[in-house]
């Protein structure tokens, strides 16, 4: 039990005051010592300071201008000013970690050079890779926002290297989605074309049946009915007159000789109905369903003129898919190392750890001092 008690007897707090009084000159030498090698080591002649910028952007959740601006009624509009939700800041991050911007960004700022990579060494593209993903990290926030921090020992350099990547993640997903836009632009004028001759060649069937004195078959189907309809009454009435007149006055009457007349001319004019009617009706079934036909063409015209519109604004003009709250600026201050933090963990590891040894050590001693006593 008395063995037992003074094993314990450093492990016990006022036990480990004591034992750190007593041991306070190497304690305090060794947490000096390293103290001040901590000092030295995390100046800039060893570690070479680094400044960090930062630009924080929400993405939008327009994708289609024309959607966003130019839609109607029969379909959904976007909010052009609308911000955009974790889908589309899951989708800025992927362009953000996309081959094309890192390789814009290097060979921009030359950094296999910047580095100090030597090229000629083994697997150079590795290590340029690393060290761009040490410097380079992009995340979303808590609120939907994504952030780009670059670190640099110059400090303009990080800042323009941040605003850059984040002006590429406009120019990178405007390219993707234009390829898309154009190819689908491509698709509808050929469509639209092709509602146009369609269009064209019925609009000649009906100019050569108009040729033929066929407009509109209902309109003129009326008309020529109607006028058969008072012709072959006119006819009746003269008719019947021409059949008093004649028994009632001689040949050379006046009213004989008009009511004659008109009876010729109700005759030639009913002739002249019928054969007109005839050739509406050869012709007029066709041009019924060639009107019907143009109606509905001309809508389908109508609806990929729109279309086409529609699809040339996406595939030519240019909208910013985020908004940008914070852009890089240049540090004042370096951001890496933390020269301060160092040294108190430095000072602090030291201490624990040569403090750890002096109490191996002692209690090494007096378990050795128990054994030979017994």
């Amino acid at each position: 039990m008395e063995q037992e008690k003074n094993d314990n007897h450093y492990f016990q707090s006022p036990g480990l005051i004591l034992f750190i009084i007593k041991w306070k000159a190497p304690l305090f030498i060794i947490t000096i010592v390293a103290i001040i090698g901590a000092i030295i080591f995390s100046s800039p002649s060893f570690l070479v300071p680094k400044y960090k910028s930062t630009v924080i952007f929400f993405p939008s959740s327009t994708n289609s201008i024309s959607r966003a601006l130019l839609s109607d009624g029969n379909q959904p509009s976007q909010d052009i000013l609308a911000f955009g939700e974790e889908e589309q800041a899951e989708q800025m991050l992927q362009i953000l970690y996309s081959d094309e911007i890192r390789e814009v960004i290097i060979g921009r700022y030359n950094l296999m050079q910047h580095y100090d990579i030597d090229a000629t060494a083994s697997f150079p593209r590795t290590r340029l890779y690393k060290k761009f993903e040490e410097n380079v990290n992009f995340e979303r926030t808590e609120y939907m926002s994504v952030k780009i921090e670059v670190l640099d020992t110059d400090a303009k350099t990080a800042a323009n290297m941040a605003n850059d990547i984040a002006a590429l993640v406009d120019s990178i997903k405007t390219k993707m989605q234009r390829e898309r836009a154009i190819a689908g632009l491509r698709i509808v004028e050929n469509e639209y074309k092709t509602e146009e001759e369609a269009v064209r060649n019925i609009e000649t069937d009906l100019d050569l049946m108009r040729k033929k004195g066929v407009f509109d078959f209902r309109t003129q189907a009326a008309t020529l009915s109607e006028e058969q309809s008072m012709a072959t009454t006119l006819l009746k009435n003269q008719s019947a007159a021409l059949t008093v007149f004649e028994k009632y006055k001689p040949d050379n009457d006046t009213s004989v000789v008009n009511t004659r007349a008109r009876i010729k001319g109700a005759e030639a004019q009913i002739q002249y109905l019928d054969s007109k009617l005839n050739e509406l009706a050869q012709y007029g079934g066709i041009n019924l369903r060639q009107m019907e036909n143009l109606e509905l063409e001309q809508k389908k015209l109508s609806g990929l003129k729109e279309k086409c519109n529609s699809a040339r604004i996406d595939a030519e003009q240019v909208l910013p898919y985020k908004f940008t709250l914070n852009h890089a600026t240049p540090a004042e201050k370096k951001a890496y190392p933390i020269r301060w933090l160092i040294v108190l963990i430095t000072g602090l590891t030291a201490f624990s750890v040569s403090l750890i040894i002096l109490l191996t050590l002692e209690n090494l001693r007096h378990f050795k001092h128990l054994n030979h006593n017994s």
